[in-house]
């Protein structure tokens, strides 16, 4: 799937104030490997994004990029396309994200 992504920038300098508080999908990625961490969507990118920066990723450096998506978007369209991105990682590597279902 070929989204318009920001640029991947470091989480641990992660600024909220430059985020948008909007709907759209994310991912983390190992900075060392860049290998997928995580994949995620939400209702609200600052404050999710901002909890992700608070934790450890098992002593990883990660970094992060987002797609922001319309306004109009319902929860289960989000939801949809975060399974399609884990799809579609898994279909090109036979692995999941290392953090996807660790409850993180």
């Amino acid at each position: 799937m070929t989204l318009p992504w920001t640029e991947i920038q470091a989480l641990k300098n992660l600024k909220t104030n430059t985020i948008p508080a909007k709907s759209g999908v994310y991912k983390i990625l190992d900075a060392a490997t860049g290998d997928l961490c995580y994949i995620g969507q939400t209702k609200a990118m600052r404050s999710r994004l901002a909890t992700h920066a608070q934790k450890s990723w098992e002593g990883r450096e990660v970094f992060f990029a987002y797609c922001l998506q319309p306004k109009a978007v319902l929860p289960h369209q989000l939801k949809e396309l975060e399974n399609d991105l884990i799809a579609g990682y898994y279909a090109a590597t036979k692995k999941i994200p290392r953090f996807q279902f660790l409850g993180h």
